[in-house]
């Protein structure tokens, strides 16, 4: 059985990934599935505003949360970002949807999934001597989040993980390898997707993705992505927008609305978008 879909630069690659059993997550991290579990409910010591982690993460907390477990968005950074630039890009919305905003900082200068392309053999030609793989990345992910669920009370039914670019691969990726840890997945004009044996089909997952993308091409991450997962029997919610390689604000919105339904401030945005085709 062969599953894959994505693109990188222009070109279409992909390849499915054995995750194995989400209690596999501590034994063997190069499957990308992540073992840190919140905790019950604390008292809770994350200071408002932005708090530091190790490995470069960073915590955002929003002054006003509402009276309940938190719910929270872990944030995968663009290819050469810092992951400071996420909490820029989402402190807004983490305000107005009242969420914890977990940003993680990659090993190296691009998340290990995309950058194993390089060693893989020939992506352009399609002539891999192996698929692309993790490899330290989803350990930061799992002892960030452990950091996080050790400071406040979250909602288990309310965790969410996005990207952007290379971060959007990694968070499509990490985020269905995980449906025991994540609710949904944002992914803002990714590349790639490696996908699971198994799932969960409930997962709510968004995709956004320009028109004019000159990075990632969208045709590759509507038909071939998007289209992947659907086949697979999960229900995407594929949004375009009218723009480039970037993150689109209201594309985004609609987005947490879907993921995180009777959020504080979502009302006023479109309930529905369409689903991929």
């Amino acid at each position: 059985m062969k599953r894959w879909a994505g693109g990188i630069h222009g070109f279409a690659l992909g390849v499915v990934l054995a995750a194995g059993s989400p209690s596999a997550a501590a034994a063997n991290p190069g499957n990308g599935l992540i073992g840190a579990v919140p905790l019950p409910a604390l008292d809770g010591s994350l200071a408002d505003g932005t708090t530091s982690f190790s490995n470069g993460a960073i915590a955002y907390r929003p002054a006003q949360l509402p009276d309940r477990p938190a719910s929270v968005l872990v944030l995968l950074h663009g290819a050469g970002e810092p992951a400071g630039a996420m909490i820029g890009q989402l402190r807004q919305q983490a305000d107005r949807f009242g969420l914890v905003l977990l940003a993680v900082q990659s090993a190296g200068p691009t998340w290990d999934l995309v950058a194993s392309l390089a060693a893989s053999g020939d992506p352009i030609g399609l002539k891999l001597r192996r698929p692309p793989r993790f490899g330290r990345d989803p350990q930061r992910i799992d002892r960030a989040m452990a950091q996080l669920f050790g400071l406040i009370a979250v909602d288990r039914s309310r965790i969410a993980i996005a990207g952007f670019s290379d971060g959007a691969s990694t968070a499509l990726s990490i985020g269905l390898a995980n449906p025991q840890l994540f609710s949904g997945v944002i992914a803002m004009s990714p590349g790639l997707v490696l996908l699971p044996p198994t799932g969960v089909m409930r997962q709510r997952i968004v995709i956004t993705h320009g028109h004019q993308d000159r990075v990632l091409p969208f045709a590759v991450s509507k038909r071939d992505i998007a289209g992947l997962i659907e086949r697979a029997g999960y229900r995407p919610s594929f949004i375009a927008f009218d723009g480039d390689h970037r993150i689109d604000r209201s594309s985004l919105e609609q987005g947490l609305a879907i993921l995180f339904p009777g959020a504080e401030g979502q009302r006023a945005l479109h309930p529905n978008p369409p689903p991929a085709h």
